[in-house]
This record gives structure tokens, sequence and C-alpha cells, in this order.
């Protein structure tokens, strides 16, 4: 995916996928977009992999 906007990379969360990974500029940002965060991503503050 060539994503522009967290707005592209938030429609990810609605598929049906198994997990998928997150690039930079997105780690931090999606972030407020997820129900549950690891600890461990909370206290780096920034993501790299969903599921």
């Amino acid at each position: 995916c060539s994503c522009n906007s967290l707005e592209d990379v938030s429609i990810f969360l609605m598929k049906d996928y198994d997990g998928f990974n997150v690039t930079m500029p997105y780690k931090s940002s999606i972030m407020d977009l997820l129900d549950v965060l690891d600890p461990e991503a909370e206290e780096i503050g920034a993501v790299n992999t969903l599921l």
C-alpha cells in the first residue's frame, strides 16, 4: 500500500487481516486508533506490528 495519510492506514484496521506492519511516519500516530496497546509499546511510544 502506498499510504499518504493516517486515514489511509486506518482502513487496514477495518479489514479482516490477521495483522500487519506499520512503518514511519505512522508508528506513533496510529496508536490513538487502537483498542488495546501493549504496555511495552505504550512505554516506547510507537508500534510496529498490529495483530
